[in-house]
C-alpha cells in the first residue's frame, strides 16, 4: 500500500525530515526542513537513517541532546558512530531526553550483531543501556537474513567481475 498523505497515518503525526539531497517532491507524505537544529528542537521522535561518515561522527552528542525536547525519543537503526554513547547515557539518566530505541552502537562487537550468540556481554555501556527502563536495545542484525546475505555475496561478486573488466560498478561507494 502506498501512503498518499502521510498526515493521515502515524496517528496524525506531522512528519519532518532533513536530507542533504532532498527529493524534488514528497507528495505531501512529509515536509523537509532546512536544518538539523529544527529537527532537534521540534521532533518528538527522531529516527536516524544515514551512513556513518567523518562529518556525522557523534552528530548526536551532549549539545544536541540539550536541544532536544525532554520528551523526545531517539531511534538509531543506522550506525553506532553517529551517536556518542556516553552522552546518550547521560541524556537518558538526566532526563534531557525521554528514551531511546537502539540497534546500532559505537564499537559494537560481532556478538551484539548475532542474536543467537550466548557469549557474555562485558561492555559496560551496553550493560547500562540494557538495564535502563527507557531504552529498548536490540542486536544490529536486521540485515542478517538468508536472502540479504545471498544478495551481499552476489552483488559483491558482480561488482568484482565488473571492475575486473575495467568498468566502474554503478553502486561503488567511495
Amino acid at each position: 500500500m502506498k501512503l498518499r498523505n502521510f498526515r493521515h497515518y502515524g496517528l496524525g503525526a506531522r512528519v519532518i525530515a532533513y536530507d542533504k539531497y532532498p527529493l524534488k517532491s514528497t507528495n505531501g507524505e512529509f515536509e523537509y526542513v532546512d536544518d538539523l537544529k529544527t529537527i532537534f528542537e521540534q521532533s518528538d521522535i527522531i529516527s536516524l537513517h544515514m551512513p556513518a561518515t567523518k562529518e556525522n561522527q557523534h552528530l548526536f552528542n551532549h549539545e544536541v541532546f540539550e536541544m532536544m525536547k525532554d520528551n523526545a525519543i531517539l531511534i538509531n537503526t543506522a550506525r553506532g558512530a553517529i551517536v556518542n554513547t556516553s552522552d546518550l547515557i547521560f541524556a537518558l539518566e538526566s532526563g534531557e531526553i525521554a528514551g531511546a530505541g537502539i540497534d546500532a552502537l559505537e564499537n559494537e562487537s560481532a556478538d551484539l550483531q548475532d542474536s543467537r550468540s550466548t557469549k557474555k556481554i562485558t561492555d559496560s555501556d551496553v550493560i547500562k543501556l540494557s538495564m535502563m527502563p527507557n531504552v529498548i536495545l536490540t542486536p544490529h542484525s536486521a540485515f542478517h537474513t538468508s536472502e540479504s546475505v545471498k544478495n551481499m555475496v552476489t552483488i559483491s561478486m558482480d561488482n568484482l567481475k565488473t571492475m575486473f573488466n575495467g568498468v566502474r560498478p554503478n553502486d561503488l561507494v567511495e
